[in-house]
C-alpha cells in the first residue's frame, strides 16, 4: 500500500472512531458502485449519512474541504440511491457529510453535516 493510501486509510478510521464516539452506529466502509464510492456509511438515529473523508497533510494542494465539489457531490447522491434501493430494511432517508482531517490545521479534524450542492 503506497504512503498515501495508508493516510487514507488512517484517516477514515479516525472519522469512524470519531463518529461512533458521537453515537453514530457503523455500517460499512468503501461501499462502491460504478464509478461512486463512498468512504464511510453510519446510521445516526433513523437517518442514514454517507460521509465523505478528506486528509490533507500538507498545503501543497487546495484545502481537504475544498476537495469535496459538485462531481464528488453527485458522485456519492448517486451511490448513496444504490445503497438505500439494496438495502430496503434500513431507513430510506439520509445526508451526507463531511469529514476534514488536516494535519496543517490548528484543529485538525472538522465536521460538516448535511453538506449539499
Amino acid at each position: 500500500m503506497d504512503q498515501r493510501k495508508l493516510k487514507g486509510s488512517q484517516a477514515e478510521l479516525q472519522a469512524q472512531f470519531y463518529l461512533e464516539s458521537l453515537g453514530y452506529r457503523f455500517l460499512t466502509k468503501n461501499y462502491r458502485h460504478g464509478p461512486g464510492e463512498i468512504d464511510l456509511i453510519f446510521l445516526d438515529g433513523k437517518e442514514l449519512v454517507f460521509v465523505e473523508v478528506k486528509f490533507r497533510g500538507s498545503n501543497l494542494y487546495n484545502t481537504a474541504l475544498e476537495a469535496v465539489n459538485y462531481l464528488k457531490i453527485n458522485k456519492i447522491i448517486r451511490t448513496a440511491e444504490v445503497f438505500m434501493s439494496s438495502n430496503p430494511h434500513l431507513p430510506q432517508s439520509g445526508r451526507i457529510d463531511v469529514i476534514s482531517i488536516d494535519e496543517t490545521k490548528s484543529t485538525p479534524l472538522e465536521h460538516l453535516k448535511n453538506v449539499s450542492i
